[in-house]
């Protein structure tokens, strides 16, 4: 007898218990189905609301300690190179849409009037500078608690230019395109007064001024002195 005759006659046979089996199997595959369908969806949707808003992480340095005879000593803050950024971007992958870099130091300036804070002197005459890879992706215009009023944003491909706010930009009657010639600098105190901890310049650049920013809801008690006033 023909196979296909044979498995019509076994199912007709016992129709009862076959559409049951029937019945089973349809509910265990379209589950099945839905269920890869729905983790499919929710990859996706995870991967949207990702990219949508701008889920983001931070890597610090931190100072490094070491005890030796019960005493503490630092060995400094370690700095993170190029080569360790393109280790992290190698194994996230595609998924990371950008990065950005900071770094955090003082600048003084040829002719230069930073805004006056508390203990204001020629010695402590500097300001905070940040230098970065993509000034767009800092967290103060990210956040929008600054807003670029004038000119255009610090990229990758931008070499020794700056941001400044308008304050200090009408301080020194500065504007987009003018230049500034920094120096290095680093704040410290003594006897109750701020001063520069570096005595000797050996270091000097010259930057162009590429955008004007200003500060949404600027507060200030006061106490901060002139180099913690204003940022680069």
């Amino acid at each position: 007898m023909h196979i296909g005759k044979r498995v019509f006659l076994y199912l007709t046979r016992k129709k009862g218990k076959n559409l049951i089996l029937c019945g089973i199997f349809f509910l265990i595959s379209f589950s099945v189905l839905a269920g890869i369908s729905v983790f499919a969806g929710a990859s996706q949707i995870s991967k949207d609301l990702r990219s949508n808003i701008g889920a983001s992480f931070d890597i610090r340095p931190y100072e490094q300690f070491v005890t030796e005879n019960g005493q503490a000593s630092s060995n400094g803050t370690p700095v993170i190179y190029e080569s360790a950024i393109r280790q992290i971007l190698d194994v996230i992958g595609t998924e990371l849409k950008t990065y950005n870099t900071e770094h955090q130091g003082f600048a003084k300036g040829q002719n230069l009037s930073f805004i006056a804070g508390m203990g204001h002197s020629e010695d402590s005459n500097m300001g905070e500078v940040i230098a970065v890879r993509d000034s767009s992706l800092t967290k103060t215009f990210f956040n929008e608690e600054c807003r670029l009023i004038e000119g255009s944003h610090i990229k990758p491909e931008d070499k020794n230019k700056v941001l400044i706010s308008k304050e200090l930009a009408r301080e020194n009657l500065l504007s987009v395109g003018d230049t500034l010639r920094l120096t290095h600098a680093e704040l410290g105190s003594e006897n109750g007064n701020y001063i520069d901890l570096i005595k000797e310049k050996t270091a000097f650049a010259t930057v162009e001024i590429k955008g004007i920013f200003e500060i949404k809801n600027m507060t200030d008690s006061g106490l901060n002195p002139t180099a913690k006033k204003q940022k680069i």
